[in-house]
């Protein structure tokens, strides 16, 4: 038997950001708008702890879209789709 299924894991995804590192496209697919953002601060009394900045985004077609930037790599992840 194998362990829990993990829903709506992260992938990494190639954003293209602004100046202030606003994302305006996701895998060459242009961002129409941004709903929300907010940054998530988790664990920061461990050795590992999680800075994410997040998105949630409107795609060019139509599609909604939860990016979150990972810090200090500053890689970016899609979180659902």
């Amino acid at each position: 038997m194998s362990g829990p299924v993990r829903l709506y894991e992260p992938r990494p995804v190639a954003v293209a950001a602004d100046a202030h590192r606003t994302p305006v496209q996701v895998n060459d697919v242009d961002v129409v708008a941004i709903r929300e953002e907010w940054i998530v601060e988790d664990g920061w009394w461990t050795a590992a702890p999680i800075k994410r900045w997040y998105f949630e985004l409107v795609l060019v077609d139509g599609r909604d879209l939860t990016v979150f930037q990972a810090f200090p790599s500053g890689q970016w992840f899609a979180q659902r789709a």
